[in-house]
C-alpha cells in the first residue's frame, strides 16, 4: 500500500529533487561526455550518480530509518 506524504514531506521531496536537478545541469555543462556503461550497456553519467547521491544524502539526513533503492 502506498503511503501518502504530508505537506512537509512533499516539500522536502521537491527541494531534494530541485537540488539534484541543479547539480545535474551544472555537471552537464562542465563535464559533457563523461560517463560509463552499465552491464546492460545503458549509459550512466556523472550527473546520474550525482543526482542519486544528493537525494540519498538528503533522505538519510531527514529520515535515517528510510531505505533507498536507487537506479544507479
Amino acid at each position: 500500500m502506498m503511503q501518502v506524504l504530508d505537506s512537509a514531506e512533499a516539500q522536502f521531496a521537491v527541494e531534494a529533487v530541485r537540488e539534484a536537478a541543479l547539480l545535474v545541469r551544472r555537471v552537464q555543462r562542465e563535464m559533457i561526455g563523461s560517463g560509463i556503461t552499465k552491464d546492460d550497456k545503458s549509459p550512466v553519467t556523472v550527473a546520474d550518480f550525482s543526482a542519486q547521491a544528493v537525494v540519498a544524502k538528503r533522505l538519510a539526513d531527514r529520515f535515517p530509518e528510510a531505505a533507498l533503492m536507487g537506479e544507479e
